[in-house]
């Protein structure tokens, strides 16, 4: 239990932090709505207030606006008080109701990412490495959720590993910028 408490605030401080990192990312706001999920599940759990289940479908759903930085930022009140509405009307439905329904919203995410991804290599003839790694960040979301939807997997493995993989993930965003050269690499 004592691996599994450090693994996931370890996470959740990582996540935490990326918004700072990412601030001049066009996924800013995609990091800040992920920040803020891993501030309340982790508040939640420590204090045994509501499972943190309980946060996933509004922030599941912020997620697809978060995509759209200028956009957000004009609604950013509207999505908050959206945000709050979806976890009051969504508080009451079971665990699996509640992940099927981000499941959804994660794969709408996924799609959009994946679009902008393959825009942006054709438009600049280039892969950036950091929307790569966010497209893949998300496939992994999705993956998770089927997995655990469709309980394939132990709850505790695929907790341990999937948090691992994020944190990893979570260390190169930290460490990683969308513009920086290095992480560009040219296709023609």
């Amino acid at each position: 239990m004592l691996i599994a408490l450090v693994i996931s605030y370890s996470a959740s401080l990582i996540w935490f932090t990326l918004p700072y990192f990412q601030r001049e990312s066009k996924y800013f706001y995609f990091f800040c709505v992920l920040a803020i999920s891993a501030l309340l599940s982790s508040i939640a759990f420590t204090f045994h207030i509501v499972t943190p289940v309980k946060f996933v479908v509004p922030t599941a759903f912020l997620m697809i606006p978060s995509l759209y930085r200028d956009f957000f930022k004009k609604y950013i009140f509207l999505m908050l008080i959206t945000a709050i509405a979806l976890f009051i009307i969504f508080y009451d439905f079971s665990s699996y109701l509640n992940q099927l329904i981000s499941l959804f919203a994660f794969i709408i995410v996924l799609i959009l990412m994946l679009s902008d991804f393959v825009k942006e290599t054709l438009i600049s003839e280039s892969i950036k490495i950091v929307l790569l790694v966010v497209v893949i960040y998300q496939l992994s979301i999705v993956l998770k959720y089927i997995v655990l939807l469709n309980d394939l997997f132990s709850g505790y493995l695929l907790f341990l590993l999937s948090s691992a993989f994020e944190i990893l993930i979570g260390l190169f965003f930290i460490f990683a910028k969308e513009q920086n050269i290095k992480l560009i690499i040219k296709i023609r």
